[in-house]
């Protein structure tokens, strides 16, 4: 397995079927597989070393991809993983991702990794990879949560 950066916008159309799965997956109001994919198309051409997009590929097939940034103010030495799919039984892939994060941290001179991920399996996975690189992932008292006005109440 490989994992590459990916730097062409117009390429994110070979995974996009998979980025409609892990939209679905993620069951968000108001997040579009279109919006998703125009973001993720947004960070790679004007990313530059703020936002990065990686996928692992297990010979010429894509079997993961993650999307990570270095957080702006009022964040200080932070960097956000704010997406990580895997679509194999393998574990690899989220090691070869943790690994980049990895590194994207160090190379931004972060000391604060967050992440957001899919589920609980995902989550020891990545935090079981990331305490190889000396990244301590733990879950946090933030709950994250969201809410719909409903327009039928005054």
């Amino acid at each position: 397995m490989k994992v590459i950066k990916i730097t062409n916008a117009l390429w994110l159309s070979q995974i996009a079927p998979k980025i409609n799965d892990f939209n679905k997956k993620l069951k968000v109001p108001g997040l579009t597989y279109e919006g998703l994919l125009t973001y993720y198309q947004q960070s790679v051409q004007f990313g530059g070393e703020m936002l990065e997009f990686w996928v692992v590929f297990d010979g010429v097939a894509p079997v993961a991809f993650a999307h990570w940034m270095a957080k702006a103010i009022p964040y200080t030495g932070t960097v956000y993983l704010d997406a990580i799919y895997n679509w194999t039984k393998q574990s690899e892939p989220v090691k070869l991702l943790a690994k980049e994060f990895h590194d994207f941290g160090v190379n931004r001179n972060a000391l604060i990794y967050e992440a957001n991920v899919i589920n609980d399996r995902i989550f020891r996975i990545f935090r079981k990879y990331a305490a190889k690189y000396g990244i301590a992932m733990e879950k946090t008292t933030s709950i994250q949560v969201i809410g719909r006005r409903n327009e039928n109440i005054q």
